[in-house]
């Protein structure tokens, strides 16, 4: 059974609540105050993922959903990062995600559209075309720095870009105190990807960047029972790279085998606008890179989860066996 969160930790006290006057408009605009918002959030909430809960306002007379932080820093930041990604995402004209309505900082209180719908659970060929539309769309933003919505970001080449994430996996390697023999693979491949990508350079070399979901597993893919769109849900990993990573970390978590790879790589460079040549280059050692991301990832979770802000027992033991399969696919990677 789900360890329930207790949301007595959310600090919503009605009597010394300090609201901007912006996020007063915004709980107005939801038909809420400090004192009904607080009961909300005490209440059952409709769906309960890892780092979250969604609370549905449609008693408050909106098809809104309150996506509430399960506290910490690590909430805040991500809570703060989606509500960011989706305003971008509607100033760029990006439909096939939840518009967002709002955020309150304090409390951790994001307010987006409500999306009814089913995740995907088959990639057939339709599903297939349809997502690659929907990410070739996504892919078209163009950005010309690199990096997390609300950090610095950086400014140089998609090479640039892949070091920064080498450089990072390195550090987050080097901090892992278990798993030794993951490790050192880990860190063995990383080698290796450093000097593929030596060899095409060329492939690397432009400086134009876009929006990257990083999380396109099938849970966050949703097939709108409004209309039969697809819709992406869950921006909180979002960042501004390198499109091949959106796709690599697709492949990994949807499992796509040879031929759904084939059918969607047809159809989503179809709809692309314009020639890039050296993306499957690129995709070719983004793929080895999101894997150890998200085997290091899982150490690390599973390391101190208290820490990572992930308390639900369900989700440890999904990280569990994801972390049995991801290392076996990384020891194949290692010795191939």
């Amino acid at each position: 059974m789900n360890e329930r969160f207790d949301t007595s930790k959310i600090e919503i006290e009605p009597e010394t609540a300090s609201f901007s006057e912006n996020e007063k408009r915004v709980m107005a605009d939801a038909n809420l105050t400090p004192e009904t918002l607080k009961e909300l959030v005490s209440g059952q909430p409709f769906a309960e993922g890892s780092y979250a809960m969604l609370f549905d306002l449609k008693p408050h007379g909106r098809d809104w959903v309150a996506k509430v932080g399960r506290g910490g820093k690590a909430e805040t930041i991500r809570g703060a990062r989606e509500n960011v990604t989706l305003r971008l995402l509607r100033i760029k004209g990006f439909k096939d995600a939840p518009d967002v309505h709002g955020y309150l900082a304090q409390p951790n209180v994001l307010f987006e559209e409500k999306i009814e719908g089913r995740p995907i659970d088959s990639f057939d060929e339709r599903t297939i075309a349809d997502l690659a539309d929907v990410l070739a769309s996504l892919h078209s933003i163009k950005l010309d720095a690199f990096g997390k919505p609300l950090e610095n970001r950086k400014r140089g080449s998609r090479l640039d870009c892949l070091r920064r994430g080498e450089a990072i996996l390195r550090n987050l390697a080097a901090a892992q105190e278990g798993n030794v023999e993951i490790v050192t693979l880990a860190k063995s491949m990383l080698e290796k990807i450093a000097l593929e990508a030596e060899q095409v350079t060329d492939a690397f070399s432009s400086s134009d960047f876009t929006l990257v979901h990083f999380d396109l597993n099938p849970g966050n893919i949703l097939r709108s029972e409004k209309d039969g769109s697809l819709v992406i849900i869950d921006w909180e990993q979002a960042l501004v790279g390198d499109n091949a990573m959106d796709i690599a970390k697709l492949f990994l978590k949807c499992g796509f085998d040879a031929r759904r790879r084939e059918i969607f790589l047809q159809e989503y460079e179809l709809r692309l606008p314009g020639a890039d040549p050296g993306f499957e280059h690129r995709l070719r050692i983004y793929e080895p890179l999101v894997l150890i991301n998200s085997v290091l990832w899982r150490l690390r979770t599973l390391a101190d989860p208290r820490k990572q802000g992930a308390e639900n027992e369900e989700f440890i033991r999904c990280v569990k066996s994801g972390l049995e399969v991801e290392a076996a696919k990384l020891k194949e990677l290692a010795t191939a």
